[in-house]
C-alpha cells in the first residue's frame, strides 16, 4: 500500500510481468442517521405469516427466530439494531440518508434521482418471479417493489427477458411522481442482476427500448465493466462484485458510476454497515424470493414438458401476470 500526495492507492499484482492491475480506495458516504444511532422459524409459519399480513389483512409483519436470540447472546446490540431498522424502514421510517448528488460531478441541487433495480428467479417446474425495485423519495431512501410471474412455455426458463418491465416502470414511475409533488426524476440509473456474459446484448436490446417508452427520454450509449469490494469481510475474505455498464445517457464519467454505486452499498435497512452489492440490488432479490411464498392463483404452465431451449425463447414464449399484494402495503417496505 502507497501514499501518494497524500492519497492512500494500492496495486494488485497478479502473476509477476503478465498483469498489474490499479485499484483506489473509495471514500465511504456521509450517512446521516435519524433518532437514536445506530431461520430456524418453521418455514411454514414464516410463509403462513407473510402471506396471512401481505396479502388477506394488509398487517406489517417481522418474525424473530428464537434460536438466533440464543446463538447471539454476546451480540444483542447488533442484533437489535438490525432488527430495529428493518422494522422501522417497513413501517415507513428512514433510518440514514446518503447525498447522492455529490456523487456525481456534474449535478445541480435540483436533480432528482431515481435507481431502478431488476431480479428474477428461474426454476424449470415454477413460473420466474420478476421484481422490478425502485426508489420512490428525493433521497433515494426508500424503495417501492413490483412483482410479475412469466410463466414457461415448453419447459422453458424465461429469465433473460423481461416482458412487463414497461408496465412496472410506469408504476413505480407514478409512485415517485406523487412521493416527490409530481416531479420526475431527471437521473435514472437502473441496475439488472442475474444476467450471464452471453445474454448482455439481449438484454440491453429489450429492456432500454422498454424503459425508453416508459420515460420518452433517453438517447445514448456506452460501456465498461469494473470490480467494487464494498463489503469488510466478518468471517473469510471478501468477494468483490462485478458490474458492466451496459447504456448510460445520463453523462456520467467511470469516477460517479463507482462512487454512487459505492455509497448504494451503505443503505441498506436490514445492516448497519456496509454490504456487497447496493442495497436496492439486494431489495430486489429479498422481494422475489418473499413472492415466492404467496398465492396469486394456478401455474398456467405446469403440465408442459421441459425441452430446455431456453436460448431460442422470443416475447410471445412468455406468458405473464402481474402479481399484486393488498394495496394498502404495496408501496411500503414490505420486502425487508
Amino acid at each position: 500500500m502507497i501514499k501518494i500526495k497524500g492519497k492512500l492507492t494500492f496495486k494488485i499484482v497478479i502473476i509477476i510481468n503478465l498483469s498489474i492491475n490499479l485499484a483506489r480506495i473509495l471514500p465511504p458516504p456521509k450517512v446521516k442517521y435519524r433518532g437514536q444511532r445506530n431461520n430456524e422459524v418453521a418455514e411454514h409459519v414464516a410463509e403462513s405469516v407473510k402471506q396471512w399480513g401481505n396479502q388477506t389483512l394488509a398487517v406489517i409483519s417481522q418474525c424473530i427466530s428464537f434460536q438466533s436470540l440464543q446463538r447471539n447472546t454476546d451480540k444483542y446490540r447488533m442484533y437489535v439494531q438490525n432488527l430495529s431498522q428493518k422494522i422501522n424502514a417497513k413501517i415507513g421510517g428512514i433510518n440514514g440518508v446518503v447525498n447522492f448528488k455529490a456523487a456525481f460531478s456534474r449535478s445541480s441541487h435540483k436533480d432528482l434521482f431515481m435507481f431502478f433495480i431488476t431480479h428474477t428467479t428461474c426454476s424449470t417446474d415454477q413460473p420466474s418471479i420478476v421484481a422490478v425495485v425502485g426508489s420512490c423519495d428525493p433521497t433515494c431512501s426508500r424503495y417501492v417493489a413490483r412483482l410479475s410471474e412469466q410463466y414457461r412455455k415448453r419447459g422453458r426458463c424465461s429469465v433473460e427477458i423481461i416482458k412487463e418491465l414497461n408496465k412496472m416502470v410506469i408504476d413505480l414511475l407514478e409512485v415517485f411522481s406523487h412521493t416527490c409533488e409530481n416531479r420526475l426524476p431527471n437521473r435514472i440509473v437502473f441496475y439488472r442482476d442475474g444476467v450471464e456474459d452471453g445474454q448482455f446484448q439481449k438484454v440491453l436490446y429489450n429492456e432500454i427500448n422498454k424503459i425508453k417508452n416508459a420515460c420518452r427520454d433517453i438517447t445514448h450509449t456506452s460501456q465498461f465493466d469494473f470490480y467494487l469490494c464494498s463489503q469488510a469481510a466478518i468471517i473469510d475474505t471478501s468477494r468483490p462484485a462485478l458490474y458492466h455498464v451496459l447504456h448510460d445517457e445520463n453523462g456520467s464519467n467511470s469516477d460517479d458510476i463507482q462512487q454512487f454505486t459505492y455509497w448504494l452499498c451503505h443503505t441498506d435497512a436490514r445492516c448497519t454497515k456496509s454490504v456487497s452489492v447496493p442495497a436496492p440490488v439486494h431489495y430486489a432479490d429479498l422481494a422475489a424470493h418473499a413472492a415466492r411464498m404467496f398465492k396469486f392463483g394456478d401455474y398456467l404452465g405446469q403440465n408442459e414438458e421441459n425441452d430446455d431451449q431456453s436460448e431460442n425463447i422470443s416475447l410471445n414464449d412468455i406468458k405473464t401476470k402481474v402479481m399484486i399484494l393488498n394495496e394498502k402495503i404495496q408501496n411500503n417496505m414490505w420486502f425487508i
